[in-house]
Formats: structure tokens, sequence, C-alpha cells
């Protein structure tokens, strides 16, 4: 049992060091909270307690990533149950790039809205930068040669197209939190009806506004093929967690409608595709805010200039952001921003798709009914919702916490 959980424990720890090299760095500008995802190994007895032993890490780690797929061991636990566990995380996993030889990217490919694609943002070298990065020598997470891309999550066939949702993983810009801020994500939404892209957008040494403008350019291939994916035009959100939304508000604010990516790159050269409008009908801000990394804005006037979408907030208590979601969502209200709060008491930064241990986030439809009813400019009136849902991982509709809310007002519940 031990040689087992020891041989797990490096696979972890190697998987750890090749999905999310984090360090927390800090300069006189910007201070962050490092990201590290995080799985917990208990045993009987500690099961029990397991909502908090969570809090707990949370509390020594506020910006870690809590998967869920805890391993509950036993002494009857045999080596290879336990090695399959954690071979099953997925973790040691590679991306699903676009095929290089190909070239497939959003100017060139053949859209097809039934299969899963992945397509490169920008042609080969000619991606707009005012970054030099030829050579990583910092420990950066993506080498010179990496190029942005988007992975498409066709709604299935047969269930009614409601939108298209773009979404951007969180991780400090250091790293992408793909899997529960990614990919759990768009899996949810194409089953509820949205078509769903996820942008693997430039991290680090690059800036938020290069970053951004890669979001841009996947809001554009999603308009210009509206049709295609059997979509209004209008009806396109963009959301984030983090940092991934920090890079929908950077965009919203500075790189949308005709804003051509040579605004911020005058060397770049647009092409027709930069042509189409970025503009986005809704922001869901996932324990994140506007501003920059750690920094919410509490600026009225750049809030109003930005003429921003409706925008949806969730955020939890025990956030070591949690005031300054308050406080950029109140500037944001007062900007005349139409925003929807969702507040979760008890939950920590970085719960990703899942909100505890027992608990899937889209497990129930008031993710999906409040969030996008809001985003597409529908009421979305009373709908019953477990009062401890996160906490408890109730889904049933069954318990006694359960009740009848105003969407808008579930945050004072």
């Amino acid at each position: 049992m031990r040689r087992a959980l020891a041989r797990m424990s490096l696979l972890l720890i190697m998987a750890g060091l090749t999905a999310c090299s984090v360090s927390n760095t800090t300069t006189e500008e910007e201070s962050s909270v490092s990201q590290h995802n995080i799985l917990v190994i208990y045993t009987e007895e500690a099961a029990q307690a397991a909502e908090a032993i969570q809090a707990a890490i949370s509390n020594l780690q506020p910006g870690a990533l809590l998967g869920s797929d805890m391993l509950l061991y036993t002494a009857e636990d045999s080596e290879s149950s336990i090695m399959e566990w954690a071979q099953n995380l997925g973790l040691m996993e590679g991306e699903a790039l676009p095929d290089a030889a190909q070239n497939q990217t959003v100017a060139t490919a053949e859209v097809t809205p039934h299969e899963q694609q992945v397509l490169y943002l920008w042609e080969e070298n000619n991606a707009p930068a005012v970054t030099e990065y030829t050579q990583n020598t910092a420990g950066y997470s993506g080498d010179p040669d990496f190029r942005p891309y988007i992975t498409t999550f066709p709604v299935p066939e047969g269930t009614p197209i409601k939108g298209a949702v773009l979404i951007c993983p969180g991780g400090a810009f250091q790293f992408r939190s793909d899997q529960p801020e990614g990919i759990d994500v768009a899996e949810a939404l194409s089953a509820r009806g949205y078509q769903s892209f996820v942008v693997d957008y430039r991290l680090r040494p690059y800036t938020q506004q290069e970053g951004a403008l890669d979001l841009a350019r996947a809001v554009r291939f999603v308009r210009a093929n509206a049709e295609v994916y059997g979509i209004d035009p209008q009806n396109i959100a963009v959301m984030g967690f983090s940092a991934g939304s920090i890079l929908n508000g950077e965009m919203l604010l500075h790189f949308d409608g005709q804003i051509t990516p040579d605004a911020l790159a005058p060397e770049y050269t647009p092409d027709e595709l930069d042509q189409i409008s970025a503009n986005a009908a809704a922001c869901g801000m996932i324990y994140s805010f506007y501003g920059r990394l750690s920094v919410g804005t509490t600026d009225v006037d750049l809030l109003r200039s930005g003429e921003l979408p409706p925008t949806f907030y969730c955020y939890g208590t025990r956030d070591p952001f949690y005031d300054q979601f308050l406080a950029n969502t109140d500037a944001a209200e007062e900007a005349g921003v139409a925003v929807t709060r969702m507040q979760l008491d008890g939950m920590p930064h970085g719960f990703g798709a899942r909100g505890g241990p027992n608990t899937f986030i889209f497990g129930s439809n008031f993710y999906g009914q409040s969030a996008f009813a809001v985003i597409f400019g529908r009421k979305p009136g009373n709908i019953r919702v477990c009062r401890e849902l996160f906490v408890l991982g109730c889904s049933t509709g069954r318990c006694a916490n359960h009740g009848e809310f105003n969407v808008g007002a579930f945050a004072t519940q």
C-alpha cells in the first residue's frame, strides 16, 4: 500500500509540474495568488470530515483549484486500483493541438458544426504581438512556438441551440486550467444548448492585451460562422474564470467591436476576419472582475466608457478577492452595467466547474438558467434552487432547503 501511494504521489507531482508549473511572483505593480491543482487522498475516517478538510486546505492555499476526484482508500485497496485512479485523472495527457501539418486556422478551415475542431487563431508567424519572445529562459509554461487556439464543443444533435459561449480558463496568466475551468464547463453548456468554445490564449511573458486579441479573434470566428453554428450572431457571450475573465474584461474594454489588432501591434496587417465585430452579448465573471491580475478596477468612468454588456458575477465568500468582487460589481452597476450577482457562501477561489467534494455546479439547471437567461436578455424569473446547493451537493430538488428564488436576488438569500 505504501509503495503504491508513493508511486502515485510521484505520478501526481510529475503531472502537476507538467500541467501547472507555477511560481508566485510579485512586482511593484501587481501581486498574484499562486494557483495549484490539489487532489486530496482520504482514509475512511478522514472522509467523514471531507468538507472541513477541503475548507482548511483552501484557507492555507487560497488560490488552489481543489480537485473533486478524491481518493478514498482502505487497507483492502490494491496497488493496481490506486494507480488506476491516479492515471484516470488525465493530468499526464497532452494537449489536443491543431494539426500543424495542415495548418488549420480559424481563417482557413472548413467549419464542421457537428464535430469537434481544434483550430489555430492566427496564421503561422503572423500573430499580432508587442512582446519579443524567442527563448524560454524563465520557465514559462508556453514556449516561443506556442500558437493560441480554440477548441469547439458542439451542441449535441437534437438539442435546441440557444446561443454561443466562449470560455477562457484561468491560471494567473501562468498556465490555463483547461479541464476544470474549460472543458468541463464547455461540455456542460453544450449539453444545454450553447455552442461552446474553449480559448487557449497566450500567457506570460505575453501581456494581458495580447491575450485579449486572441479572445477577440475567437469571437470574430464564431460570429463569422454564426449561420453554420445555428446561432444568432448577437447571441455570443464570453465567460472566464479568474484570470480568464480578466482577459474577457480587457477585450470588452479595449479590443471589442471594430477595433483591429493593429491598434496594439502596428506591424500586424489585419485580414478579412479582423473586420468582423468582436462585440459580446454578455460576460460571465466567475471569481473574477474587470481590471488586471489581482486588482479589480473601481474606476466608474473607465467601466462606463467600455459600454460593457450585461455581466454575471459568481464568487465565493472565502475567496481572498471577495472584497474586490463586491467593489468591482458596485462600480460596474454605478457605471450603468446590467449586473447579476451570485454569491456562494463558504466557497473559496478556484472551484472551477465543481462546487465541492460531491457537487457539480452544472448538476442543477440553476447556473445555466440564471447566468445565460440574463446573458441573452431573457428575464429568468423564479426558479427552484437549493439554498445550500453548493455546500451540500443537493441536486434532487427534494431537500428541505429548496424554495422559490428570484435569480436577481439570489445573492441576498
